[in-house]
């Protein structure tokens, strides 16, 4: 099926579910979370943070088989301070009875020392559209996606960008993006459900030597939360995505990319399973569980099956102070594909842990402080892609 016949199938099981819901009943703002009535909101944020591995270097020295010849690398791990940034900036305009204009803009990024400056990371996104109230308890978005993504494509053993001969391509995992998307949502008291679609496509920098990594991606799915009892909920979500590239092969049993093979495309299957627990006024606790199964249409080479498994709380001991911890494992496995992409290198396997915590102090209306602590461990038969990180940041947030 091609990506356009399925974008269309896509955004017609949409729209019959959502019309479900009698658009001649406009009425009351269904998005009952934000209760203003219109104008601007801004929150701008920074701070100092510590990495204590920039480029996600493995630990230990390894052979590599990617390699014509194999040879042993000794990886050299660099650590280095950043400064996060983060902008956030919503707009709304009420447009009529039962109607208003929704419009965001958000910029995320990590700016670090000159000498490691290619770890920079930036992720920016816009987004604008309607969104109708079709009965007093139900809504219907749909707007436009723009955005910029900026990463640089390093050698993760010791942070030099990435060349093919006498070629830079550093430039080959950025990329900006364009499309839209609908979502429908509907609070049935006890209930609240929602279902969504997008679509958007992907446009990657060009490295010349290599294949580009340019593709459509595509989003449908639904998820609902049921209040089970006054301090317990249950949330469920369904998330079928594709990513159909251009101009990137697929890899054959072998692990091998050949000039024959077709493009590659990814399917995925996504499912997330939350139960939430408020155990007093000040603490609320989720076990959180998510499953996903990628299949690469080809044959097979890459599909996997990968679980994860959280635990998290929040504690909010006065209005000024909330406290947030978290903790994950995660496994995937792949049926087929090779460690180094190699029949030498064994199967391919991947696990992890993550821990993260933080603190928020509100020192005003408009001003808090915040400071977070992230640990994330990787663990894969695949050597070029272990690593474990420890992130600490602080910094200060402003509203207005």
């Amino acid at each position: 099926m091609s990506s356009g016949t399925r974008a269309a199938l896509v955004i017609g099981i949409f729209c019959a579910l959502a019309t479900g819901a009698s658009a001649a009943d406009y009425g009351k703002d269904a998005k009952k979370t934000d209760g203003r009535k219109g104008g601007l909101s801004v929150s701008v944020e920074a701070g100092l943070g510590y990495d204590s591995n920039v480029f996600l270097t493995p630990e230990n020295p390894y052979v590599d088989l990617s390699l014509l010849v194999p040879v042993t690398i000794t990886p050299d791990k660099q650590t280095g301070f950043f400064v996060p940034l983060g902008l956030d900036a919503e707009y709304l305009r009420p447009m009529g009875t039962g109607a208003r204009l929704l419009s965001d803009f958000g910029f995320d990024g990590q700016i670090y020392e000159p000498d490691i400056d290619n770890a920079n990371l930036y992720d920016a996104e816009f987004t604008l559209g309607p969104e109708f109230g079709l009965t007093k308890n139900s809504s219907l978005y749909a707007g436009i996606i723009l955005g910029y993504h900026r990463k640089i494509y390093y050698d993760r053993d010791d942070g030099l960008n990435k060349v093919s001969g006498a070629s830079d391509i550093s430039d080959k995992y950025t990329y900006s993006n364009a499309g839209g998307e609908l979502i429908y949502k509907h609070d049935l008291g006890k209930l609240d459900y929602e279902v969504f679609a997008s679509f958007e496509k992907r446009d990657y920098e060009d490295p010349v030597v290599v294949s580009q990594y340019d593709h459509d991606y595509m989003k449908f799915g639904g998820s609902l939360d049921y209040a089970l009892a006054k301090s317990t909920k249950v949330s469920a979500g369904y998330k079928y995505t594709v990513r159909d590239y251009n101009d990137r092969k697929a890899r054959d049993l072998g692990g091998n990319l050949l000039t024959s093979n077709p493009q590659l495309e990814y399917t995925y299957h996504t499912i997330d399973l939350t139960l939430r627990q408020r155990v007093s006024d000040s603490l609320v606790a989720y076990v959180d569980y998510t499953r996903q199964d990628r299949k690469d249409e080809f044959v097979g080479y890459n599909d996997y099956g990968q679980n994860r498994y959280k635990v998290r709380a929040i504690y909010t001991p006065t209005e000024e102070l909330r406290v947030r911890v978290a903790a994950s494992y995660w496994d995937r496995e792949y049926d087929r594909a090779f460690a180094f992409d190699d029949p030498a290198g064994g199967k391919k396997d991947y696990s992890g842990i993550t821990f993260d915590a933080g603190v928020d102090y509100g020192y005003s209306k408009q001003v808090s402080f915040w400071a977070d602590l992230n640990y994330d461990s990787q663990d894969t038969t695949d050597k070029r892609y272990e690593y474990d990180r420890t992130q600490l940041s602080a910094g200060v947030k402003y509203e207005f």
